[in-house]
């Protein structure tokens, strides 16, 4: 059996070489990929807290004010019955 042509021998190690680095390239990819994955993931984690947390904080903003006007009516009643009562 005749030995295959040199270039042919050059042409399947480089084939082979390449396909070796091509496999390389795609596993640093994929991995690169996770952890571009992973950090998206713990940044949405953030910011669905932080929206937990303004929500919760504009919820007991608008408890207070609630509570500063009924506050401010009973002050006022008050003042009125006060000055009824002087009277």
């Amino acid at each position: 059996m005749p030995s295959p042509p040199e270039a042919f021998l050059i042409f399947k190690t480089e084939l082979k070489r390449l396909e070796l680095e091509k496999e390389r390239l795609r596993i640093q990819y994929e991995q690169r990929i996770s952890l571009l994955n992973e950090e998206l993931d713990y940044l949405k984690e953030q910011i669905n807290s932080q929206e937990s947390m303004l929500k919760s904080a504009f919820d007991y903003a608008s408890k207070l004010e609630q509570s500063m006007k009924a506050f401010k009516e009973d002050i006022i009643q008050d003042k009125a019955r006060l000055k009824e009562s002087r009277h």
